[in-house]
């Protein structure tokens, strides 16, 4: 360009010496001699001046474009070096975004290794409320309820279930409140997220033709005796009282804007719109301590987990959801059993086992042991002659067999393999070597091919005990990709060939038995559509007995038409629980009776004809911490140290705490039940020892000379004072009866005596 410019010049100076002309002069005339053209007459018309300014004008005109041709030059010569400087800062830019969002993703997993590296995939805490001088009285995994669990069974496709906190494969976060809805994934379809209702059993035909209402009650309440003491012969349960497997289930998805709900729940949802949202608005309430009040938010991380054209980070959010199976086989519930969690038997007041197993407190082992022959065999059979608990290390087990069920993100129609290019190390059977569907939960797997230990038997994750994985084919699921390469054994030619792999994670919550009692309805109470025309402040505010004002039918959330008179009473009831007694609905004649909620219990209220409480839920959750070195060693102490009857109220190591001795320092509670509504009393230890214990002689008062007079929780927009006594047939009976002498709405009265002027006549202790 600059020797273009300086040719230039030197030709417009050759120019002007030669007089404006490259032509030879011919004449004495310094501009030379004009050609034989129509200028010479203008020339010779014209005088010196004008002759002379004439012959400048081709000159000025060279030297104007001359003098552009150079700035015109310059600009192209400055703008190059500009664009060049602009290319070369670009690139730095995009590489310097590149390397950012490498070393994003680098650090991202680096964090979740060293989560992988503490612990197991499990839960670790729940929303805690309370302080108290033991470390353990705040709670952990177990506020009061393990994974916060309680009751919604008004609502008849709920469980109830509050806020945790967990992990995931190596990923931490905390859920909204979640009562999830008891459905499954989709049998019909592949499209992400699609779910539907679990199957209810049906009614024992035995029950439907046995007579009238009351004739019904009285037969169902065996096949519930039944089911509770795992008797078949007495009658033949296993169809109608049918095991799901509820799981809590995580995967990183490509979604940064919109926030989808990722499960259904008839009571809570995610209050944010987008995840920017989201993660504002948790992280301003976590920034002073507080919570949201309707408990609609979680944390989920965000993270980089891929790029484009190696620059461009790509934002991937993490999503959980809790849905259910239904199991193929049943389940004993003799291979629950509750765990020696000891801080949750201290928490609050002390409890047995044997107490915690109708407790919601209470967090349950199933037995791993599996006889590959017959894996539902019952207990003590040929199939477990030595029972389902036994000792030693396991690989492949029961919990294998029961999540191998469960399906991924596709869904029951999944068809994946997990393999690499060319079939290599393809992921075949634990026990078989038999092709696995790697579109379902699996942890423990063969390969076709031995590792570098020789070894073909393998476990999913490091150190997880409990990651159980799924692959999937939505695109909407995070991949992580690599280049795979292939040396050609003939020419040696490296082909490079790109693999990506999409999964998601599970962990088991829950074992949830579903009982004949949703599709029981023998007063024929209606279902009422819910249009455009439904009231719903009229339903919430209606259907109590004592009102007069009975239900016109039930609906999905107010669902009462279990006959009152198949329980007992309501039995124990915390603040979050939602189904209350005292209700009445219309039958199909117009007819009011008196029904309770027919959704799903943690345990029945007391079934009627000496039937008791029956549990149906069996929280089965791993612990994140289960993984950690110092718990191990605690658990290895507590083997040695303690004997299996450690909490034996007689001869256990610490009587006064899971003995009677301990009502003397943490006291108890009673519920006081009946009418439309339940109560709580507190009675404190002091209370105990000073009206209820002899303590020079060391024995406990008995009979209606002992009486205590407190007062009980507010509900229902009112408290009670209660005036009670307790008596047991001897004293070696360790079942206390206690009898309301009577009662009043304050403290002066007036008082009724045997009960309360709103229902309650039962003053009951029940583990909580």
């Amino acid at each position: 360009m600059t020797s273009h410019g300086h040719g230039t010049h030197q030709e417009l100076t050759s120019s002007l010496k030669s007089g404006g002309n490259n032509s030879n002069s011919n004449s004495g005339s310094g501009y030379g001699s004009a050609p034989e053209t129509d200028a010479i007459v203008i020339n010779k018309q014209s005088s010196n001046k004008s002759q002379c300014l004439f012959k400048w004008i081709p000159l000025i005109f060279s030297v104007a474009a001359l003098v552009i041709s150079i700035i015109i030059l310059i600009e192209i010569s400055d703008v190059k070096t500009n664009s060049d400087d602009a290319m070369k800062a670009s690139s730095s830019n995009e590489q310097a975004i590149g390397h950012l969002s490498r070393n994003a993703i680098l650090g991202q997993f680096a964090f979740e290794q060293r989560i992988r590296s503490d612990g197991d995939s499990g839960i670790t805490n729940t929303r805690q409320y309370n302080d108290g001088d033991a470390m353990y009285d705040d709670g952990t995994y177990s506020n009061g309820a393990v994974s916060a669990i309680h009751d919604h069974a008004d609502f008849i496709n709920v469980a109830g279930m509050g806020e945790l906190q967990a992990v995931l494969n190596g990923v931490e976060f905390q859920t909204r409140h979640n009562d999830y809805s008891l459905e499954m994934p989709s049998t019909t379809s592949t499209e992400y997220g699609e779910t539907e209702q679990l199957p209810f059993p049906d009614v024992p035909p035995e029950v439907l033709n046995a007579g009238n209402v009351t004739e019904q009650i009285a037969e169902l309440q065996e096949w519930f005796r039944a089911f509770k003491t795992q008797n078949k012969s007495h009658r033949n349960y296993p169809d109608y009282f049918k095991p799901n497997l509820c799981y809590l289930e995580g995967t990183w998805i490509m979604d940064d804007g919109v926030l989808d709900e990722p499960f259904n729940s008839d009571r809570h949802e995610i209050d944010a719109s987008t995840w920017k949202e989201l993660h504002d608005k948790i992280r301003f309430m976590v920034n002073s301590g507080r919570k949201d009040p309707l408990e609609n938010l979680a944390q989920l991380p965000s993270s980089i987990r891929n790029m484009i054209d190696d620059i461009y980070p790509v934002i991937s959010n993490w999503e959980v959801r809790i849905v259910c199976h239904p199991l193929s086989n049943d389940i004993r519930t003799a291979r629950f059993r509750v765990a020696d969690d000891i801080s949750v038997q201290l928490l609050n007041s002390p409890l047995r086992r044997d107490e915690l197993e109708m407790s919601r407190r209470a967090r349950f082992e199933i037995s791993k042991f599996i006889n590959l022959d017959d894996p539902d065999g019952d207990e003590y059979s040929d199939a477990y002659p030595d029972g389902y608990w036994q000792p030693g290390i396991k690989q492949w087990n029961y919990l294998d067999y029961l999540m191998e069920q469960v399906p991924g993100k596709d869904n029951y129609m999944a068809n994946l393999t997990d393999e690499l290019p060319g079939g290599v190390q393809r992921v075949v059977h634990f026990n078989d070597n038999s092709p696995v569907n790697s579109g379902y939960y699996n942890r423990f797997f063969a390969l076709n091919e031995a590792d570098a230990m020789g070894a073909t038997r393998q476990k999913r994750g490091y150190n997880d005990r409990y990651m159980f994985t799924a692959q999937t084919s939505q695109e909407k699921v995070s991949p992580i990709s690599m280049i795979w390469t292939e040396t050609d054994p003939e020419t040696g030619e490296i082909n490079e060939i790109e693999v990506e792999s999409r999964s998601s994670y599970a962990i088991p919550l829950e074992i949830v038995y579903t009982t004949p009692l949703k599709n029981w309805n023998p007063y024929n109470v209606p279902h009422v559509p819910i249009d455009e025309n439904f009231d719903f402040f009229e339903w919430l505010t209606k259907g109590f007995c004592a009102n007069d004002d009975p239900l016109d039918g039930w609906i999905d959330f107010k669902a009462y038409f279990t006959p009152a008179e198949f329980y007992d009473y309501m039995g124990v009831r915390t603040g979050a629980d939602t189904a209350t007694s005292g209700i009445c609905a219309l039958d199909e004649d117009g007819i009011s009776h008196e029904v309770f909620a027919s959704g799903l219990y943690i345990t029945t209220p007391p079934i009627g004809n000496n039937v008791g409480s029956v549990r149906l839920r069996y929280p089965i959750p791993p612990l994140h911490k289960s993984g950690d070195l110092a718990f191990k060693e605690v658990k290895a102490l507590e083997k040695i140290l303690l004997d299996d009857n450690y909490d034996d109220p007689i001869d256990g190591i610490a009587p006064d705490i899971f003995g009677e001795g301990r009502d003397l320092i943490y006291g108890f509670d009673l519920n006081l039940a009946g009418g439309d509504h339940e109560h709580m009393m507190h009675v404190p230890g002091w209370i105990v020892s000073n009206a209820w214990y002899d303590g020079d002689n060391e024995t406990y008062y008995n009979g209606s000379d002992y009486k205590i007079f407190l007062d009980t929780s507010v509900a229902n927009g009112h408290e009670h004072w209660v005036s009670a006594w307790r008596w047991r047939e001897s004293d070696t009976s360790s079942q206390w009866i206690y009898v309301i002498e009577e009662c009043a709405f304050s403290e002066e009265g007036p008082f009724m005596d045997g009960g309360c002027a709103d229902g309650h006549m039962v003053l009951d202790r029940e583990a909580a």
